[in-house]
């Protein structure tokens, strides 16, 4: 299976952009790649 590349520089700019403060889009963008992460290793 081909790994996808998850830029979370962007997610966090993208949800900060919405309105979303730093921290509070540092840490969704964090937790989506480490769920991201666990689903692949299935």
């Amino acid at each position: 299976m081909s790994a996808v590349t998850f830029d979370t520089l962007k997610f966090v700019k993208t949800l900060e952009a919405s309105g979303i403060d730093k921290k509070q889009a540092e840490a969704i963008a964090f937790a989506y790649r480490d769920a991201s992460t666990d689903q692949e290793n299935w």
